[in-house]
C-alpha cells in the first residue's frame, strides 16, 4: 500500500493549510537514484539515451538537405546580421521584429551555426535536430515527475515508471507534428525555445513541495525564472508559463483548493505573487511581440479584413485541430492557408466548435474524478490561445509547428494512461505489466515512420510546394510559389496554369499576378504579360519591381511611348531610380533617339557616378550624335 507524502506546513499560516501532497510522492526527488536497485538505475540511463537517438533519428534525411525557398531564404539568405557577433550584429539581433518575431537568442544559435558552418544548411538541420532531440529528453524528465505527482509512486514500479515516461517523451519527440519545427530551419526559435520552456517547468518543480503553499527553493527559482527568460528571447510563446505554473499548482502539485472561502483565497494570492516575475517576463514578451508584428509586412489582420465571425470560427477549428492531428496524423502539410473567403457555418468550422465545446464540457463534468483532463486540456489552451487567430498574421489558418508546445500535454495524459493500465495489469503478474509497458512499442513505430516521410517534403522548394498542392489544391499561395519555382527552373510553359489558378482563387494576389507575367514575358507573350503586370499594379508587394517589368513587356511588345511611361514612374521610387533611367538610356540609344539617350543616362549618373553600364552608354550615345552629323 503506498505511503501517503509527508505534508509541510508553515506554522501560523492559514494559507499553509492545503490538500495533502499525491499519494506516494515523499519528496521533490521522486524516486531518488541512490535508492534505486541496480537494473532501475540502467534503465533511468537508457531510456533517455533511446529517447534522445530517437527523437533525432526520426528526422535524419533532414540532414542532406539546404534552405528552401519558404522563409528560410529571407531569414538566412538575404542578409548578414547573423554572420558575426560584432557590436553592430547583437545590437540588430536585440532590437530588430524581422519577419514578426522577437527572438535575439535564436538569433544568436543561427549566428554560431553561420561560424561552423557558413551558409550550408545540412549544418543548421543538425543544430536544429540537436535541440529538438535535447527538448525530448528534458521532457522525458517533466513527465516521469508528473505522472509520479499525479499517481503516486509504489516500490517496485521504478522500471516501470522509466519506461511510461520514455514512451510519452517518445510520443511527442517522434510525432509527425514534430516534423515543421524540427526540420524547418526558419523554425530554429521553436526547438531553442522549447529545451528552455521544458527545463524551466523542471526548475519549477524542484523549487516548490506538492502541498505546500510558502516553501520556495529560492535557487530553483531563480534558475526557473531565468530559464523562462531565456525561453522567451528564443520565442515569444513562453509567456504562457507562468499561466501553466499556477494551472499545475492546482494539479497536480496540489498547492491550493479552488474554494472561495479565505484560507484558499488567501493561498492562491501567495501563489501568484510568487509568479510576478514570471509574469512580469510574459508582459515585455508580449510587448516585444507586437512590436515585431509590426514590423512586418502583412502585420495583424484588422477586423475589417478578417471579421469577428470568422475569427471565432477559425478559433474552434485551431483548437480542435491539434487534438485531432495528435491522435490521427493525416494530411500535414507546411502551408494550411487561410481561405479568401471564409464561411463559418461550414462543416469544418461547426465540427471544430463542437469537438471544442464537447471536450471543454467533459473534462469539466469528470474534473473532480479525472483532474489530469482539465489540467492538460487548459494547458493546452493557454499555450495555443496566442496562435489560434484572435490576433491573425500570416497567411496561415492553423500550422504543425503551433503544435511543438500545446499538445506536451496529450503526451504526458497517454503516458499517465499507460501507467495506470501497468499498475493494474502488473498486479496479476510481472509478464501483464512488461507486455502492456510494450503496448506503445508499434504506436511509436508507425509515427517514427510517418515522420521519416513527412520530413522529406522539406527536401527542396519544389517538393514542399509540390505536397501542399497535393493536400491543399485550392490554396492560392501554393500554386503562386510553385509556379515561381517552375519559372526559376527555366519551365515557365508548366508555370502558367498554376499562376492562372493563384489569381483565380485570389484575384487581389498581386504577386501571382506579376509572377504570371513573368511566365509570359519569357514565353516572348509580351502585350499578355502586360497586361498581367497592370493587373498586379493594384495590389504587388513591390510596385517599383512591376513596374519595371510592365515597362520592358511594353518595350518587347513595341509600345515605346507606354514603356517610357512605365520607366519614368518607376524612377519615382528611389530605390528603382537608377536602373529605371539607365534602361530609358538604353532603350532610347537602341531607338537612335540619342539625345533623349544621353538625358536618361545623365540622371543615373547622378545618382550612381560610378555605374559602368551608364557611362559607357552615354559614350556610345555622344559618339552617335557625332556619327549623325
Amino acid at each position: 500500500m503506498a505511503r501517503r507524502g509527508n505534508r509541510q506546513h508553515v506554522a501560523g499560516s492559514a494559507a499553509s493549510r492545503t490538500p495533502p501532497a499525491a499519494p506516494g510522492v515523499n519528496d521533490q526527488r521522486l524516486l531518488p537514484w541512490r535508492a534505486a536497485s541496480g537494473s532501475e538505475q540502467v534503465v533511468r540511463l537508457v531510456v533517455p539515451i533511446v529517447v534522445a537517438v530517437a527523437s533525432f533519428g526520426v528526422f535524419l534525411p533532414a540532414l542532406n538537405f539546404g534552405f528552401v525557398a519558404w522563409d528560410d531564404d529571407r531569414t538566412f539568405l538575404s542578409h548578414t546580421f547573423f554572420h558575426s557577433f560584432s557590436v553592430a550584429n547583437l545590437k540588430w539581433m536585440f532590437t530588430t521584429g524581422f519577419m514578426g518575431h522577437y527572438q535575439p537568442l535564436s538569433w544568436m544559435s543561427a549566428a554560431l551555426d553561420y561560424q561552423m558552418y557558413g551558409l550550408d544548411g545540412k549544418g543548421y538541420h543538425r543544430t536544429s535536430l540537436v535541440l529538438h532531440a535535447a527538448t525530448a529528453v528534458a521532457f522525458y524528465f517533466l513527465s516521469r515527475r508528473l505522472i509520479v505527482l499525479a499517481m503516486g509512486a509504489r516500490p517496485g514500479e521504478g522500471i516501470a515508471l522509466s519506461l511510461v515516461a520514455g514512451a510519452a517523451a517518445l510520443f511527442f519527440g517522434v510525432h509527425p507534428l514534430r516534423v515543421e519545427s524540427a526540420v524547418w530551419v526558419t523554425e530554429r526559435r521553436d526547438v531553442l525555445s522549447g529545451v528552455f520552456f521544458v527545463t524551466a517547468l523542471n526548475a519549477y518543480f524542484r523549487s516548490v513541495s506538492p502541498g505546500a503553499v510558502s516553501i520556495v527553493r529560492k535557487p530553483w527559482h531563480v534558475i526557473a525564472i531565468m530559464l523562462t527568460l531565456l525561453s522567451l528571447l528564443s520565442k515569444a510563446w513562453g509567456m504562457a508559463l507562468p499561466v501553466v505554473m499556477l494551472v499545475l499548482d492546482a494539479w497536480p502539485l496540489r498547492r491550493a483548493p479552488l474554494r472561495r472561502d479565505r484560507a484558499s483565497i488567501a493561498a492562491w494570492t501567495q501563489l501568484v505573487l510568487q509568479k510576478v516575475p514570471f509574469f512580469a517576463l510574459a508582459a515585455l514578451a508580449a510587448l516585444m511581440a507586437l512590436f515585431a508584428q509590426s514590423e512586418q509586412e502583412l502585420g495583424v489582420l484588422p477586423l475589417a479584413r478578417h471579421g469577428l465571425v470568422p475569427r471565432t470560427a477559425q478559433v474552434f477549428y485551431g483548437s480542435a485541430f491539434y487534438l485531432l492531428r495528435t491522435l490521427v496524423p493525416r494530411e500535414l502539410s507546411p502551408l494550411y492557408e487561410i481561405p479568401v473567403r471564409l464561411n463559418p457555418l461550414a462543416r469544418p468550422y461547426l465540427d471544430g466548435m463542437i469537438v471544442t465545446i464537447g471536450v471543454t464540457a467533459a473534462v469539466w463534468i469528470v474534473r473532480r474524478r479525472a483532474p489530469a483532463l482539465l489540467t492538460v486540456w487548459v494547458c493546452y489552451l493557454v499555450i495555443v490561445a496566442p496562435v489560434l487567430g484572435v490576433a491573425q498574421s500570416g497567411p496561415q489558418f492553423v500550422a504543425d509547428r503551433y503544435s511543438y508546445l500545446s499538445c506536451l500535454g496529450f503526451a504526458v495524459l497517454a503516458g499517465g494512461i499507460l501507467f495506470a493500465l501497468v499498475r493494474r495489469i502488473g498486479a496479476v503478474s510481472w509478464r501483464g505489466r512488461l507486455v502492456a509497458t510494450m503496448l506503445p512499442v508499434p504506436i511509436l513505430a508507425v509515427l517514427g515512420v510517418l515522420s521519416w516521410r513527412q520530413t522529406g517534403v522539406w527536401q527542396d522548394t519544389m517538393t514542399l510546394w509540390r505536397h501542399v498542392l497535393a493536400v491543399s489544391p485550392d490554396s492560392w499561395l501554393a500554386n503562386d510559389n510553385y509556379g515561381t519555382e517552375l519559372i526559376n527552373a527555366g519551365k515557365s510553359e508548366e508555370a502558367l496554369p498554376y499562376l492562372a489558378r493563384a489569381v483565380e482563387i485570389n484575384p487581389e494576389f498581386g504577386h501571382a499576378w506579376h509572377q504570371y507575367g513573368i511566365a509570359l514575358r519569357n514565353l516572348d507573350r509580351y502585350e499578355e504579360a502586360a497586361e498581367k503586370f497592370q493587373r498586379a499594379l493594384p495590389t504587388t508587394p513591390d510596385r517599383g519591381q512591376t513596374l519595371l517589368a510592365l515597362a520592358e513587356s511594353f518595350r518587347g511588345a513595341g509600345q515605346i511611348d507606354a514603356a517610357v511611361e512605365a520607366y519614368l514612374q518607376a524612377a519615382q521610387i528611389s530605390v528603382y531610380a537608377v536602373r529605371a533611367y539607365t534602361n530609358l538610356g538604353w532603350m532610347m540609344q537602341r531607338q537612335r533617339r540619342f539625345n533623349e539617350a544621353i538625358q536618361y543616362y545623365q540622371e543615373a549618373l547622378k545618382r550612381e557616378p560610378t555605374l559602368y553600364t551608364a557611362r559607357k552608354g552615354l559614350e556610345e550615345s555622344r559618339r552617335g550624335i557625332s556619327g549623325g552629323r
